[in-house]
This record gives C-alpha cells, structure tokens and sequence, in this order.
C-alpha cells in the first residue's frame, strides 16, 4: 500500500537524521552555551513532531483497516470474503509492524532529548521549586523566636548580608516567569 511505503521512508529519514545528531555520536549533548545547542534542541524537536504525526497516521489506518475488516458485506461470500480478510489482515499486521517502529523510534527520540540536557515542563517546575526553597532557606536561616517558632531575619538586614529581600524578590519574580514561558512553550 503506498501509505506503508511512504511511512516507511519518512521513519527511514527520521532515524538517519537522529544518527547524524551530536547527542547520538557523542552520547551526551551539547553544552548549554554552546551555539549549536539551541539548533540541536530544535532538530530533536521538530523530529519527535515528524514522528508524532506518523503515530497519529498509523494509528488513524490501524482504526480505519480494523473497521473495513468488521464491515465486510455479508453479500461477499466464500473465497471473496476470506480473500478480502486475508488481504486487510496483512495490512493490519504490516501498520502494526511500522507501529512498534516509530514507537521505537520515538523512545530513542525522548532518550536523546533526556540526554541533551533539554528541560521538560516538569523539569523546570521542579528546579524552580527547589530553587524557591533554598532561597526561602537562606532568607529564613538565623535564630527562631522562642515564643512563636517563626524564624527571625537578622542577617538579611545587616548591610553585608549575601541575600537582600530585593534580590529574593527578584529572583522569584525571574523563576516565575521562566515558568510562564515553560506554560505557554509547552501549548505551541
């Protein structure tokens, strides 16, 4: 079928393209200043798209030839019938095989894009959280008040303090907003 044959060209030109990737030949990715890493991040991205549309178009033929086959006319009989359930049946198991391909493939994407070092949402909320707590930490480092348990703030008020409330401020302002972008970059 010539969807089968184009699928497996575009999964051919998916995979010759990760083998050409830095992260693939070198097993780590590239450095975070490094000017080629924004282009490698962008390369794996836009490959793991490529395959996620063939997922959804093997997944949508997988549905379509299931249906056909159900659907064969009680009119057909005999040979005819066996014959059009042989053929769809050999459709199924080829979109199937292509299927466990592209999964494959797809595995080995999320892999490399672990191990180039690229931030998931998830990622980023969790090191900005364990950013947020640190610094909580050391704004909240000193002497606890006897009384109530609250931690008092000595050493943020003396002039040579490393960590002033501004500086605090601005880097939860700073964290936030690298969240938002994370939001908003995960819904493009």
């Amino acid at each position: 079928m010539a969807i089968f044959s184009q699928v497996r060209m575009n999964l051919f030109q998916i995979r010759s393209k990760l083998t050409s990737q830095p992260v693939f030949l070198k097993n780590s990715g590239a450095a975070v200043d490094d000017p080629g890493y924004t282009k490698g991040v962008e390369e794996l991205d836009s490959l793991r798209q490529q395959l996620l549309l063939l997922i959804r178009d093997l997944t949508s033929t997988q549905n379509r030839l299931a249906v056909q086959r159900s659907n064969i006319p009680p009119s057909v009989r005999g040979d005819d019938r066996r014959a059009m359930q042989w053929g769809l049946g050999q459709q199924q198991s080829e979109a199937a095989d292509l299927m466990r391909q592209a999964l494959d493939l797809q595995k080995l994407i999320e892999k490399l894009i672990r191990k180039n070092g690229t931030l998931t949402l998830n990622d980023g909320a969790d090191n900005l959280s364990q950013m947020l707590g640190s610094t909580y930490a050391n704004l909240t480092t000193g002497q606890q008040d006897a009384g109530i348990g609250q931690p008092w703030l000595d050493h943020v008020s003396q002039p040579h303090a490393d960590v002033l409330p501004e500086h605090a401020i601005l880097g939860v302002y700073v964290m936030l907003r690298v969240l938002i972008y994370l939001l908003t970059k995960g819904k493009k």
